[in-house]
């Protein structure tokens, strides 16, 4: 895993370089880079029976770079705290989520956009039993919350997608697949999950 890790940090790295390197196409270049920072809050009160509530700050930072007209990256991470308070209990969990590297190629005019990304584990990919009750609140699919996890490891992704014009409508499909690494989710002495 660790190989692999480096192999991707390495390749990422002279993509980057490559892209700073050479000249941008027209009038899309490295200074028309984006910063979007989008903070969040949400709270939930749920009551009877468990008389809980539930916040989370979210705080998404993203910076889109052009790399001609066709090509683009995108660097995305945030900074989550969540905390679930039930009377005098209280568990919390805060830091960075996993760093999103990504880039997007588009062939023809819009018809087919190519998409390759990883994720480094940059955030907190296991939880402590102190951490476990806020974890699992946030990652509940019945309550929608901005961040719904820490970190989840190394992984790899690759898409395509297609649209074709059909009247005033377009029609499209895509398909995408993810690679991930192995990791523990829980930090519980004396069990270990993968």
């Amino acid at each position: 895993m660790r190989r692999r890790a480096r192999l991707l940090g390495h390749g990422a790295a002279a993509i980057v370089a490559s892209l700073l390197a050479r000249p941008a196409a027209g009038a899309q270049s490295v200074l028309d880079a984006e910063l979007r920072l989008a903070p969040q809050f949400v709270q939930y009160q749920l009551h009877a029976p468990a008389d809980e509530t539930i916040t989370e700050l979210a705080v998404p930072v993203f910076v889109t770079i052009p790399a001609g007209s066709r090509l683009t990256f995108d660097v995305g991470t945030a900074y989550a705290r969540a905390r679930v308070t039930s009377g005098a209990e209280r568990s919390e969990i805060a830091g960075l989520t996993d760093t999103q590297l990504r880039g997007n190629l588009t062939l023809g005019n819009d018809l087919v956009v190519l998409t390759a990304g990883v994720s480094l584990p940059s955030g907190n990919e296991s939880v402590t039993l102190a951490q476990l009750t806020a974890a699992s609140r946030i990652g509940n699919d019945f309550l929608a919350f901005p961040i719904s996890n820490m970190g989840t490891g190394l992984a790899a992704t690759g898409g395509v997608a297609i649209a074709y014009p059909f009247g005033e409508w377009n029609l499209g499909i895509g398909a995408a697949a993810r690679r991930s690494a192995s990791y523990a989710p829980f930090d519980v002495p004396g069990q270990t999950f993968h």
